[in-house]
């Protein structure tokens, strides 16, 4: 208890200093935990949300550069595939070209088979879907935002060119879709028939942007997706085949590499706090070089001397860690996912335990030096007041 006494003595000496010091920690470690946190969680419900057993295959050369048609059919016959499909990305305009959309074109009949696992979605409306040509299902907040509605004709402005040279294309919406609530995905899209738009088009007939692949087992996945790719090496159209939710991942990281952005943010912060808290223990040490002289002439050794500077600076550090952590996920938690009108996800346990590594690392680099310097005082110049 000694030890602890002497502590808690050393950082109650200067009050606003050491609440200044916790508080900057604080909330440095906020921002970790916000910022971090939130990543962590969305790779969570990215995980538990996204089918493992599903597959994302593209062109190796760029994802943007179509494949054919024919390669849905050779990935179906692969040992291990349960169903494959293929989809055709488009934007749509309604009206005014400020009220753009995006799309999806595939086959049906292709994609029933665990496609639609991730939506809300009837039997009726696909079996509609498929049965009529230009039929459509459009998203609950597509055709909310337009005010559309089950029998509807729309002209809709592509960037597909026509056949006849025109870009207006005609669909009737047939049915609705909707996302899972607290899936973090919205229902801002349209599905369209592909053979519709592919027969229709002038460019990449008979072609897809993507293949979707469902393994019958997940634990075979890895092995799927490298004999797909394996199976088009070193043809005109090879393919580069990942997870879905990676997919997922690559395609927000073509927005904005986020995980670059929080990283460099986070790593400028807490270089800044590596100045603030080291100059706080430098300082510190320098005012109470007398004491540490008294100190070992009553007996404490140097050891001793230099575990008590690095005790205070471990316990201002795990301290404002925690608290820092506990704020961001009881405060800042919340409203980061009540901005993506979502219900906010448990820390991850893993962002608790990197931030009280981080706490320990911060506190051994910025205590250390003037620990040391502390504990090879020697005690008649520490008394004279010549170690400063």
């Amino acid at each position: 208890m000694k030890y602890v006494s002497i502590v808690w003595a050393g950082l109650r000496r200067k009050p606003s200093r050491t609440v200044l010091t916790f508080l900057s920690i604080v909330t440095a470690f906020v921002l970790y935990g916000g910022l971090s946190g939130t990543m962590a969680s969305f790779d969570q419900l990215l995980n538990e949300l996204t089918d493992r057993t599903r597959l994302y295959t593209t062109s190796s050369v760029s994802p943007g550069l179509p494949l054919p048609m024919a390669h849905v059919a050779r990935i179906e016959r692969i040992p291990g595939v349960r169903s494959a499909y293929g989809i055709v990305n488009f934007n749509a305009q309604y009206q005014l070209p400020s009220n753009s959309f995006g799309g999806e074109a595939f086959r049906v009949e292709e994609r029933r088979d665990g496609g639609f696992s991730d939506y809300i979605v009837t039997e009726e409306a696909l079996t509609a879907m498929q049965r009529t040509r230009t039929g459509v299902l459009v998203g609950n907040d597509l055709a909310q935002r337009f005010g559309w509605k089950v029998g509807d004709k729309l002209p809709l402005q592509l960037k597909t060119l026509r056949k006849d040279r025109s870009t207006v294309w005609s669909f009737d919406i047939v049915g609705t879709w909707a996302a899972p609530p607290n899936s973090g995905r919205d229902s801002d899209q349209m599905w369209v028939n592909y053979d519709y738009l592919d027969e229709a088009r002038v460019l990449n007939i008979g072609t897809v942007n993507a293949v979707i692949t469902h393994a019958a087992d997940p634990a075979q996945t890895e092995s799927i997706a490298q004999q797909i790719d394996a199976a088009f090496a070193n043809s005109e159209f090879e393919t580069y085949t990942m997870s879905y939710a990676a997919a997922v991942r690559a395609e927000l990281n073509q927005l904005a590499n986020i995980q670059l952005i929080i990283n460099t943010v986070l790593s400028a912060v807490f270089f800044t706090l590596l100045f603030v808290t080291g100059n706080t223990m430098m300082q510190s040490v320098r005012e109470r070089i007398p004491e540490f002289g008294i100190l070992k002439t009553v007996g404490f050794t140097d050891r001793i001397v230099s575990g008590v500077v690095l005790a205070e600076s471990l316990a201002i550090c795990l301290a404002a860690a925690l608290l820092g952590i506990a704020l961001a996920a009881e405060l800042l938690f919340p409203l980061i996912f009540a901005s993506f009108s979502m219900q906010a996800l448990p820390m991850a346990p893993a962002v608790l335990l990197k931030s009280l590594g981080l706490a320990l690392l911060l506190a051994l680099i910025t205590a250390l030096p003037p620990a040391l310097r502390a504990g090879r005082l020697n005690v008649v110049d520490a008394l004279a007041r010549r170690g400063n």
